[in-house]
């Protein structure tokens, strides 16, 4: 490395230390501090490493940390970007402890991303889905798709996409790359419907803009389609999901089938069908790096959620808090489908924030199925800078007041709803700088390990 990189990479370290001995996650600052002494500081970083990139609307965070539990059960020398700060300076922060590793496992903004592979230059890129989220700041699900197209004439030729085929605009997408695509899905049809979510976005044809038709519709736009003119439909599968059996919120089961015809048998402690699409995704990824079978399945197994993605505190014997990141219709309509699978009635807390990292604009909450949660709540509490508009779509969702509580303060809501709330599964559903507070709470009660500490373990 040049003296250049050198002395940013020691300031950058130096902010880093005392942030954290001030109990900060240090994930943002210190990477902007190196990138503005070396704009080329993560360039230089991962000269000769091999890069993975994690990219879409949701599940990132989940997917890359499979994928890095693989790597581990593996023996592979690996880093990665665990915290979930995934925009240019969190990458370069992850870098300032980790440069030395062989492989980067990096979860990356779908709105930065097209900088990120210019700095970065991965070897594989992982797309999971496009979904509406925060409009404010991403624009609409076209928006995105089409700087990701822009972006192609820059990526190495090598480079493997690992795509969602089950998408239609990543197939789309996947389509203009030609070389070097491999193409995940679902082909169990049976935990399919044929009815559209109201949440779907990207449901006509990608050239004649006419309604597509599916076959089978898996949640939101996702699911097995062709146009009309039978010029363009789902991909062929090189990783294909079958055999699912949701056997509890803690355990689901299902194959993967190589396009080889060779079997991948995994039984996963995450539920829901989004889990299969992340589950999938890092069992094909791992597949192509040449990891085997068997550490695949055992590091699948093996794997236990990232700090609010499904995370689960024991708060005594008979209770514990499950806590679930939902920021945009689809990912809370998942998270409520999970809630609502049981007959029994659950007590939950909502936490919606408009800070910039949630969006400003919480209009999509109108869009979101309340409904459904409120025939499965005996109480819901809403807390967070937007909590009366949220105990206000409960009220139009059904929700008897009497059911309702509304508490501004985020530490007071998670402490009495911990205290009061009835039940052995306590459900929070928080927007992302809520789950944080929420988070940060936890750890000063030595419930949790702050976020930043939290790694896969195998």
């Amino acid at each position: 490395m040049d003296l250049r990189w050198k002395i940013s990479r020691i300031t950058a370290l130096l902010c880093f230390r005392i942030l954290r001995l001030f109990g900060s996650g240090a994930t943002a600052l210190p990477g902007l501090i190196a990138l503005k002494l070396d704009p080329e500081f993560i360039t230089k970083a991962l000269k000769g490493k091999t890069v993975i990139t994690v990219t879409g609307t949701n599940g990132k965070t989940t997917t890359s940390n499979l994928i890095a539990n693989i790597l581990k059960q593996a023996g592979i020398n690996f880093a990665a970007n665990h915290s979930g700060s995934n925009l240019l300076r969190g990458i370069a922060s992850t870098l300032i402890e980790t440069y030395t590793a062989d492989v980067f496992v990096l979860e990356s903004d779908e709105a930065e991303f097209s900088a990120i592979v210019e700095h970065t230059r991965p070897r594989y890129c992982v797309f999971l889905n496009l979904f509406r989220d925060q409009i404010d700041r991403y624009g609409e699900v076209d928006a995105t798709s089409q700087r990701w197209e822009k972006m192609l004439p820059t990526v190495p030729p090598e480079t493997t996409f690992i795509i969602n085929a089950d998408d239609p605009s990543l197939a789309w997408f996947g389509m203009q790359k030609k070389t070097n695509v491999i193409y995940f899905g679902i082909n169990d049809t049976t935990i399919g419907s044929s009815k559209l979510s109201y949440t779907a976005d990207a449901v006509l044809a990608p050239e004649q803009k006419e309604k597509l038709v599916y076959e089978t519709i898996f949640y939101s736009h996702l699911g097995i389609y062709k146009d009309k003119a039978g010029k363009f439909s789902r991909p062929e599968l090189d990783y294909a999901v079958t055999d699912v059996q949701f056997i509890s919120l803690e355990a689901t089961s299902y194959k993967v089938q190589k396009k080889n015809k060779e079997t991948i048998i995994i039984q996963s402690p995450l539920p829901g069908t989004f889990n299969l699409y992340n589950g999938t995704a890092a069992i094909a990824l791992a597949s192509e790096f040449g990891i085997k079978e068997e550490a695949i399945s055992k590091a699948t197994s093996l794997y236990r959620p990232a700090f609010g993605r499904l995370e689960r505190i024991k708060l005594s014997e008979k209770k514990e808090l499950i806590l679930l990141l939902v920021k945009n219709p689809v990912s809370f309509d998942q998270a409520i489908s999970l809630i609502a699978r049981g007959e029994e009635q659950n007590s939950v807390l909502v936490a919606i924030n408009d800070n910039i990292a949630d969006g400003r604009d919480i209009s999509w909450l109108w869009d979101v199925n309340f409904e459904g949660l409120a025939k499965h709540s005996s109480s819901l509490t809403a807390t967070g800078t937007r909590a009366h508009d949220m105990a206000l779509r409960m009220k139009y969702a059904g929700l008897p007041v009497s059911k309702l509580v509304v508490i501004n303060d985020l530490t007071q809501a998670i402490e009495q709803f911990m205290e009061k709330a009835p039940g052995e599964k306590l459900f929070c559903l928080l927007t992302y700088t809520a789950m944080l507070n929420i988070h940060r709470t936890l750890a000063q009660k030595g419930l949790v390990q702050p976020f930043y500490k939290k790694k896969q373990q195998t």
